[in-house]
């Protein structure tokens, strides 16, 4: 049951960061890239959030506990930029480049737990 849960996870993450992606792609070639790029870099944060509550309470890993403190040093870092006065210009770089990072890792990690999880099934039958 747990490796169905994650996989239904994994593929409804990996179509929202699909779409959200060909929505910026389009945006950026009609010249309203930053807004596109925000409006899906939310979208792409709360499908994330959602995913990591289920993940929680499915499985216990310790990349579960990695990308909290992640998105915890992230937000912090981020709050250090707006209050040092870096520009808006590098606080929205910042948020890009940690947003999509912090995307790739929450996929990547679930597909290492999704592949145990079906060694283990494998395993028990």
């Amino acid at each position: 049951m747990k490796l169905k849960i994650l996989t239904v996870e994994l593929v409804f993450q990996i179509l929202l960061s699909i779409g959200s992606t060909l929505c910026v792609v389009y945006q950026y070639f009609q010249n309203d890239f930053l807004m596109a790029f925000l409006i899906a870099l939310f979208f792409v944060g709360i499908g994330n959030l959602i995913g990591f509550f289920i993940r929680l309470s499915t499985i216990q890993s310790p990349f579960n506990k990695y990308y909290f403190y992640g998105i915890v040093v992230f937000f912090a870092m981020t709050f250090l930029l707006y209050k040092f006065d870096f520009g808006e210009e590098t606080i929205f770089n910042f948020l890009g480049i940690g947003g999509v990072l912090f995307n790739l890792y929450y996929l990547m990690y679930v597909f290492i737990n999704v592949k145990k999880l079906s060694d283990e099934a494998k395993v028990i039958l």
